[in-house]
């Protein structure tokens, strides 16, 4: 089964108070290097309880963004990505030229 990693690329936060008001996400579907990725940005609301910048975890931000986002759009980029894959995959192609084979003549 393929599966989405999601990836925090950026984060901004408060000057005054270490406050993360903004998050730059990612999300990529398998790990080729042409796999198919969404991005995007979100802002982030003060929770009940603030945690100090330096104590944050990327699952920690991660289930920020994805609670932000709400569980329809997540399954959405998801599925879109998926998607993707599957059709990526379904297509086969093999690079090559027929003059370039070389024969060797001894």
């Amino acid at each position: 089964m393929n599966q989405i990693t999601w990836t925090i690329e950026e984060l901004e936060r408060n000057a005054s108070d270490g406050l993360v008001v903004q998050a730059s996400w990612k999300a990529t579907a398998g790990d080729a290097f042409d796999a198919p990725t969404k991005v995007g940005i979100v802002k982030l609301e003060q929770g009940s309880t603030f945690v100090p910048f330096e104590d944050l975890t990327k699952d920690m931000v991660i289930s920020w963004v994805k609670s932000a986002l709400g569980q329809i759009k997540v399954a959405e980029v998801e599925a879109l990505l998926l998607s993707t894959l599957a059709a990526r995959t379904g297509t086969q192609t093999i690079v090559g030229k027929p003059w370039a084979t070389v024969y060797k003549i001894n």
